[in-house]
């Protein structure tokens, strides 16, 4: 089975009529290497979008170990 993002990308794609593996599947860039041909401004902005909505996401994600109030330990902690 696919078992792998790249896997998931290409039976994604694959349902769209006249898709082709060689134009350019799940390729990065611009201008020449983009297979949309899109402009170096629309990349960046692209990548400065992307970015900050993954930020939002993560950032407010509290870290594995932070403190947590006494209710919600385990009870094999206050043990």
């Amino acid at each position: 089975m696919l078992g792998d993002a790249g896997g998931a990308l290409y039976v994604i794609s694959s349902g769209k009529a006249g898709f082709d593996v060689s134009a350019g599947f799940a390729s990065n860039g611009f201008g020449e290497h983009s297979p949309g041909r899109y402009s170096m401004l629309a990349a960046l902005v692209c990548e400065v979008v992307m970015t900050m909505m993954f930020l939002i996401v993560i950032l407010p994600a509290p870290p594995i170990n932070a403190h947590r109030p006494a209710s919600r330990r385990s009870r094999s902690a206050c043990a």
